[in-house]
């Protein structure tokens, strides 16, 4: 083989792509012999009591190194009637698949960060010609993968807020203190009702450290995102920390935002946080009603760090004078610091917030909004699922393998309430779920556990 391979490369041209191919060859040549032994070792191994060997069926599974045939055992297990691939089920091939579970992560994680042509077009040039993928299968895969992710953290984030279950025997991290931002950024839709839709996206940090001279980098970040409601939002949000982090170990919840409505119903989710509007926010207002004036700007926002918040105002309305044409403009900042004078950044361990406009950028806006796209709400949806699954940390993993089994744990718990809460149904309840007597009084979660406990 090699002899053969000098003689064609002879010339110089080429040799890179005909050493690659050789060695893909080999590769599949290895694999095939290795999943043959894999088989045989599977086969020796099972319930010859319930699994009885049919027949051998081939299968051609196209990998990262091309395409391989595989010559399998086929069973039927005699107590349930199925019929199954153990060496499948063993290599997480999926039924009626033929594309490798590697290349098609590989595929679908690559279309986190461009369109689904262009991955195709890139694995055409990096891969084997046999290692071929249409956009339309990248497409299809990265919707599948998506929605199997989004249905698994639906149902933890049900356990978690229905029953307050969580798996025990998470590796939870402890940390004194939990940096929590929120912001959304607007998407051109099609086939729609509606022309645009609020994408939201939340990150989590432990603070700041310096990347490099003037810029710094978050510490162990966590991402949620997604189209959401603003109770759904933080509820899968909070979901994901808590198996993350030992939520109620930590001390200091610093919250960030932009002022939103949505992004303020963060505080009803947090043990005893604390609410800023970000410094990022707060300065692209005043550079709008300062007319982009570093020195004015910079005036108002060590008036601001200083808790001199008349003085902002007055600034603001000095402003109004020497430029009418932007009364309205002006008016609308100092509207918008006032809603949110409670809120204004003024102590100095958290003026790192203000992370969340940059990921915007870095994480969503980059995939979503250049390149004049549009996007249908569950395909917008799933992508940013997709690209939550490429940034989240190893740990992150049990979000995407654990399923609580909630129907007969859940009718478990309901009797448990009923028995309780029979005696004196609204005693029990303020003293057992403190949140029907507090923030979280109106939400859905909470009406459908008082009527589990009244009827």
């Amino acid at each position: 083989m090699i002899t053969k391979l000098l003689e064609e490369i002879e010339n110089g041209k080429g040799w890179e792509d005909k050493i690659f191919n050789m060695g893909c060859e080999i590769a599949s040549h290895i694999a095939e012999q290795v999943f043959t032994k894999l088989d045989e070792k599977l086969a020796s191994q099972r319930n010859t009591k319930t699994l009885r060997l049919i027949d051998k069926r081939k299968k051609t599974l196209v990998t990262r190194f091309g395409s391989i045939t595989i010559n399998r055992n086929y069973y039927k297990d005699s107590e349930s009637g199925n019929y199954c691939y153990l060496l499948d089920e063993k290599l997480g091939i999926e039924k009626h698949k033929n594309v490798s579970p590697g290349l098609t992560n590989l595929s679908t994680l690559l279309a986190t960060l461009m369109p689904f042509r262009n991955v195709s077009f890139c694995l055409d040039s990096l891969l084997p010609k046999s290692s071929s993928l249409s956009h339309q299968y990248i497409h299809k895969a990265l919707q599948k993968e998506a929605t199997d992710a989004s249905q698994r953290q639906e149902i933890q984030t049900k356990a978690l807020f229905e029953n307050g279950e969580i798996p025990k025997d998470l590796k939870q991290k402890q940390t004194e203190k939990l940096f929590v931002e929120a912001d959304g950024v607007w998407i051109n839709l099609q086939r729609e009702e509606k022309k645009d839709a609020e994408l939201k996206l939340g990150i989590a940090y432990e603070g700041l450290k310096q990347a490099a001279k003037g810029r710094n980098q978050t510490i162990n970040k966590t991402i949620f995102s997604g189209f959401y409601s603003a109770d759904d939002f933080w509820q899968g949000f909070l979901t994901r920390l808590n198996y993350k982090y030992k939520m109620d170990k930590i001390n200091n919840f610093f919250l960030g935002g932009d002022g939103a409505g949505w992004v303020k119903t963060s505080i009803d989710y947090f043990k005893r946080p604390r609410f800023y509007l970000d410094k990022f926010h707060i300065i692209q207002a005043l550079k709008r009603a300062f007319g982009f004036n570093l020195r004015k700007t910079g005036k108002a926002v060590s008036a601001i760090e200083t808790s001199k918040f008349d003085e902002v105002l007055l600034l603001l309305e000095q402003e109004q004078k020497l430029n009418p044409k932007r009364k309205d403009e002006i008016k609308k900042v100092a509207r918008y610091l006032t809603n949110n004078k409670d809120y204004l950044l003024k102590e100095k361990e958290i003026i790192g917030l203000g992370a969340a406009e940059g990921n915007i950028d870095k994480i969503l806006a980059n995939r979503f909004k250049k390149r004049g796209m549009s996007w249908t709400i569950d395909g917008a949806h799933n992508m940013a699922k997709m690209i939550e699954v490429r940034l989240s940390e190893p740990i992150d993993k049990l979000l995407y393998s654990y399923v609580p089994k909630l129907d007969e744990k859940f009718k478990k718990i309901v009797s448990e309430v009923k028995l309780k809460a029979k005696e004196d149904p609204g005693s029990w309840l303020k003293a057992t779920i403190p949140a029907f007597d507090g923030p979280h009084a109106s939400r859905p979660w909470v009406k459908t556990l008082k009527e589990i406990a009244y009827s």
